[in-house]
Parts: structure tokens; C-alpha cells; sequence
């Protein structure tokens, strides 16, 4: 059986409001938070075969911290 995983961003970094929502990074914070989901994920065998992100910066910031924890 195939099985589909959701995942939202890690938190946004929101200190600079002249950054537009799509440009906003991770938080020190959600970069923590993205890594050791990362790491769970990876506990738990649950290693997707393929993946699709938002091009905004905190969906693949999100992605880049998580997909070395799935080797």
C-alpha cells in the first residue's frame, strides 16, 4: 500500500517585515524544529519516494534540513 505524507513548514522567521512572505527564511527555531523531524522521520522508516515543495524559501529550507536525516 502507498502511503502520502503532509508536511507543513517549519516556523518562519518574522523579524523582518520588509522580507515578502515568500522570501521569509526559517527561524533559528523552525531550522531545530525541521531537523529533528528529520530525524523521526528517518527513526520511523518513513521515507518518501519522491517529494514535491512550494519554491517559497521556507519549504525548501524545511526539505534541505530533513532529507539528510533520510538517507
Amino acid at each position: 500500500m502507498k502511503t502520502l505524507y503532509l508536511l507543513r513548514h517549519a516556523e518562519a522567521d518574522r523579524s523582518t517585515p520588509a522580507v515578502s512572505d515568500y522570501d521569509r527564511p526559517l527561524s533559528a527555531s523552525g531550522a531545530a524544529a525541521a531537523r529533528h523531524i528529520g530525524r523521526v522521520m528517518g527513526a520511523r522508516g518513513w521515507l518518501p519516494q519522491a517529494v514535491l515543495t512550494s519554491a517559497a524559501r521556507r519549504a525548501v529550507e524545511t526539505w534541505e534540513l530533513i532529507a539528510p536525516a533520510l538517507k
